[in-house]
């Protein structure tokens, strides 16, 4: 029987569901947020945020972040990397034009989290090293350990 989710159906999901939870080591301990992303072909994740944001600071001390995205009856997403400063102007306003185009067909969209880019922010591009799939499409976990599809890259 051929796997469920495959690297295409995975770049899929994280295209329509562009609203993650990420976790960064913060001074004492670990924080949390929410993020609208870009994820591209190759699955580097793209968000931004306030240059000033505990996210920024803890992410420039310590590249390390981890994120989960999910959607009743269909899936979650974890995964992780390490995020690195977009620096080339062109480049970063690219992939937060990325961000917002993915991003307006949320139901629940937000409108001022794209407003972002009209203060000073910064663009961070996560590569990716290890993405992992729980299939929800069954509303009951029959087995004692969920079986999970794993991804490294």
């Amino acid at each position: 029987m051929a796997e469920k989710w495959t690297k295409e159906s995975v770049l899929n999901f994280l295209r329509e569901n562009p609203l993650a939870s990420m976790a960064v080591n913060g001074e004492d301990y670990p924080i949390s947020s929410l993020v609208l992303f870009y994820a591209d072909d190759g699955f580097n994740v793209y968000f931004g945020t306030g240059r000033e944001s505990f996210k920024a600071k803890a992410l420039l001390k310590d590249p390390k972040i981890s994120f989960s995205c999910w959607k009743s009856g269909a899936a979650l997403m974890q995964w992780s990397g390490k995020a690195e400063e977009v620096t080339d102007k062109k480049e970063a306003g690219d992939r937060m034009d990325d961000v917002a185009k993915e991003t307006r067909h949320l139901p629940d969209f937000w409108p001022p989290l794209l407003g972002i880019w009209k203060s000073d922010y910064i663009l961070f591009k996560v590569k990716t090293d290890f993405l992992r799939v729980l299939d929800l499409d069954d509303l009951h976990i029959k087995e004692v350990a969920p079986k999970f599809t794993d991804f490294r890259f």
